[in-house]
């Protein structure tokens, strides 16, 4: 039976757990959708406990079915097969596909509005990524209504302490505000501020046989950021021995007043430094070689 401190006139903090929370989320789930980002540094248990509470939530819960590691995944998982009461799916360190450096890319503004116009779906979603500012701030601020941080792990009991707030985004002012969940004196968890605030929340990791069918995706997850990011680096070193500086300023060189600018008072022309290195897209350095050899080049026909 849930216990409620209560002092004179003045509600206490309560500490509930996966159950209570679980029961809060299906409510929502009947009226409409949610969305929720999980932080919590690495090895603190977010996922599991994620998982957890999802499987309490949903029991028709899948790892295989309703845990998404990749953008391109997630617009699958929510074919109608994958459609279920109290369906909860969680994008599990998603802040690799949301980066905040690429929050204006097509696939993050496609995300964001697929969570605008998802209300019919009755789905819940938890965004798990180790650091906050990873995620970029439309899915933030905007596409999520809730804000969880694991804050403590007890290895023992096998369970985290977690922080969970309700968020609420003015409009007019732009800013986010938080609020704590609630708890009523018959126990009924509430966004509406109905008597106690819970300062936190026990959530449980799965059963061990839940962990172990996790943990190769896990590890496929883990093989295939290597992959992806061992392809980069090697387009990247590729991009950098291909590139020739003496071709490039041969180009220039041909189509030099493409590549002028002229002072607006003294009248005198120059070679556009940053026309070189957008049409190039190279940094910096290579650009001054560039310029150096465009000049050389231009000298000798001078000479001639």
């Amino acid at each position: 039976m849930l216990k409620i401190p209560w002092g004179y006139k003045v509600s206490k903090v309560a500490i509930l757990d996966t159950d209570s929370l679980a029961n809060y989320f299906r409510r929502v789930l009947e009226k409409g959708d949610f969305s929720c980002t999980v932080y919590g540094d690495k090895g603190m248990g977010k996922s599991l406990s994620t998982i957890g509470l999802c499987r309490k939530i949903c029991p028709d819960f899948k790892i295989s079915e309703d845990i998404v590691f990749y953008m391109g995944d997630f617009y699958e998982c929510l074919s109608e097969k994958y459609i279920k009461k109290w369906g909860v799916k969680i994008l599990d360190d998603f802040g690799s596909e949301l980066d905040a450096r690429r929050s204006m890319e097509s696939t993050a503004i496609n995300f964001s509005h697929y969570f605008h116009t998802s209300r019919t779906y009755n789905q819940g979603y938890f965004i798990t990524t180790p650091v906050k500012s990873w995620l970029n701030k439309d899915t933030r601020d905007r596409v999520a209504n809730y804000f969880m941080e694991i804050i403590s792990k007890n290895e023992q009991g096998g369970y985290v302490l977690a922080k969970l707030f309700y968020l609420q985004c003015n409009n007019t002012t732009n800013k986010t505000y938080r609020h704590s969940l609630c708890v009523s004196a018959s126990g009924r968890v509430n966004n509406k501020g109905i008597g106690s605030p819970v300062s936190s929340w026990t959530l449980y990791k799965p059963d061990k046989e839940i962990e172990d069918e996790y943990l190769p995706y896990r590890l496929e997850k883990a093989d295939r950021n290597r992959d992806k990011g061992r392809e980069e680096l090697n387009d990247l070193n590729s991009k950098n021995m291909v590139f020739d500086y003496r071709k490039a300023a041969k180009e220039v060189f041909d189509n030099i007043d493409s590549f002028y600018l002229t002072h607006p008072l003294n009248k005198i022309k120059y070679i556009d430094k940053g026309a070189i290195s957008n049409h190039f897209d190279i940094g910096n350095k290579r650009t001054l070689r560039v310029v150096s050899e465009v000049k050389r080049l231009l000298a000798e026909k001078k000479t001639e």
